[in-house]
């Protein structure tokens, strides 16, 4: 499971990817079975976009316990052991949270699209938003279009990505930068470059995977 660039953003809920490798019998491959469970509830089947697909989106609520177990069917009807993911919880942050420490001039802005109504934004150069936090996988999503701009992505003081915001078209919501880390405690920075004629960076929510 993992967060993802590929991923739409939901009004509520974390978007995530599922994906695995597993083989079927001496049959051939039919099918596979997806299932997932929040907490100690029952185990859910969720549809694939077709029988053998090795891949699936998925929106979770933020801040439960997940798991996901998957079995290959072959063409005799035979289904394989269930193979299940380690426990996670997936959060999704507003941009509102105290837990995300701006510096320099930023502002907000509501628009019935956004997360939570609203986003922060800013046209200042080297102006950051900074948010620590334990989780094996984080993202950063927001709104791109074509007034908007460059920033740094800055993992442990480490850069990572540059990324542009830049769309011919505007985009309310948008996964605009994802990546797998180490399990642990982790700092993530945006920092924004100040992109000459088209300035404008926006953070509307962070996203993060976290060992259950």
């Amino acid at each position: 499971m993992l967060l993802s660039t590929s991923s739409d953003v939901p009004s509520a809920g974390v978007p995530v990817v599922v994906d695995w490798g597993l083989q079927s019998a001496d049959a051939g491959l039919d099918s596979y079975q997806l299932e997932y469970r929040i907490g100690s509830g029952d185990w859910v089947r969720l549809p694939l976009v077709s029988p053998t697909s090795s891949v699936a989106r998925h929106v979770l609520p933020s801040a439960h316990e997940v798991r996901y177990r998957v079995r290959a069917v072959d063409r005799n009807g035979q289904a394989g052991d269930w193979r299940s993911s380690d426990r996670t919880i997936p959060t999704a942050l507003s941009d509102s949270s105290t837990a995300i420490h701006y510096s320099g001039t930023w502002s907000f802005v509501n628009y019935s699209t956004y997360l939570n109504r609203r986003a922060h934004w800013t046209k200042t150069r080297s102006a950051s938003a900074t948010y620590t936090f334990d989780g094996a996988s984080v993202a950063w999503a927001g709104p791109v279009g074509p007034t908007r701009g460059q920033a740094r992505v800055i993992v442990d003081g480490r850069l990572v990505a540059t990324v542009d915001t830049y769309r011919a078209t505007f985009k309310a919501r948008d996964v605009i930068w994802a990546a797998a880390l180490t399990d642990g405690q982790h700092t993530l920075r945006i920092q924004v470059l100040g992109t000459a004629g088209r300035p404008t960076v926006a953070v509307d929510g962070i996203y993060v995977l976290r060992a259950g």
